[in-house]
């Protein structure tokens, strides 16, 4: 399949639209029952003097303290509303100008800033139904998801013009052509002229290795490697919390899936970047990955969001 402007716009109103009414309806539909709410704690010292008995009893030991607490079918709704609005933003006139001169560079820095939000609330959710409580440690995991994401742009800002970069058209029906050479549209345009390999198939020559860029072209994947310590850290505390959880009792089913789902998902987004960059068949071509992001934005939103909803609903009864 061909993309053009116009279809990529049409792929993001459909996923605008769905994230939209599905992100109301949980909203709606969540009424904030009791049992449905999560606890926010802080762990504070008790006591830094160590001079009286009761000091001493106290002296470094944390204390709980409820802070808060949190209907969890708003989370779903949030990351829902997140992405439509992401979407939303895309379409709009000006702004889809601009979405487009990135995607034919390879980047979308809208899609990075809205996952480094809605896979950080993700995260705090899936955190908190596995027994995490400690609100610092929750704003922790929330910022290490985050950075894993600003990582994933920092990916596409150092490497988008090593693959083959299209010219921005204002025909929107029209396939976007290869471009060879340099730009003038405020937007950096890649070192010298395209490989004319990239022509014929999309891929690299020069190097001898089949698949790769020449040395002036190489992609650098320390962005991505780097990305994955921040994202693995967050699995590590959310699993050891899961399988405490496990070896105290058994976490309602809901909360199996998730876990497991949620680390899947994650990976197929580094998996998808990981393709793209080895420009294998199927992510070759105008925005190929982009339409991969928008499908898989779209389908794991949604299974996490109405999977959390049903569990917490049982919860509730």
């Amino acid at each position: 399949m061909a993309l053009t402007f116009r279809k990529l716009r049409i792929w993001n109103t459909g996923a605008f639209l769905l994230q939209l009414l599905a992100g109301v309806a949980i909203l709606i539909l969540s009424d904030g029952n009791e049992r449905a709410k999560l606890p926010w704690y802080t762990f504070f010292v008790q006591s830094w003097g160590n001079d009286t008995p009761e000091e001493q009893a106290g002296f470094y030991v944390p204390l709980g303290k409820k802070v808060a607490s949190f209907p969890v079918g708003i989370w779903c709704g949030a990351f829902l509303l997140l992405s439509a609005a992401d979407h939303l933003l895309v379409i709009l006139p000006g702004i889809n100008a601009i979405y487009n001169r990135y995607a034919c560079l390879n980047r979308n820095p809208f899609r990075w800033a809205e996952y480094a939000v809605s896979a950080g609330l993700m995260s705090v959710m899936i955190a908190q139904l596995c027994g995490v409580t400690d609100i610092h440690l929750l704003f922790a995991m929330f910022s290490l998801m985050a950075s894993t994401q600003l990582f994933g742009w920092q990916m596409e800002l150092s490497n988008g013009t090593a693959l083959p970069c299209f010219a921005y058209t204002s025909d929107s029906r029209a396939p976007p052509a290869l471009l060879r050479g340099k730009h003038d549209d405020g937007f950096p345009a890649p070192t010298g002229e395209v490989p004319s390999a990239f022509i014929t198939d999309g891929t690299y020559e020069g190097s001898g290795v089949a698949g790769e860029a020449p040395r002036s072209h190489r992609v650098d994947w320390t962005p991505l490697v780097l990305g994955c310590w921040p994202f693995l850290a967050v699995q590590l505390i959310t699993a050891c919390y899961f399988f405490q959880a496990v070896a105290k009792g058994d976490p309602p089913t809901f909360v199996w899936s998730l876990f497991f789902i949620l680390f899947v998902l994650y990976a197929l987004f580094a998996v998808n970047m990981w393709l793209q960059f080895k420009q294998v068949r199927g992510w070759r071509g105008f925005a190929k990955a982009e339409w991969w992001y928008i499908l898989l934005s779209l389908t794991s939103k949604q299974l996490l969001a109405w999977i959390t909803y049903g569990g917490t609903k049982r919860l509730e009864s």
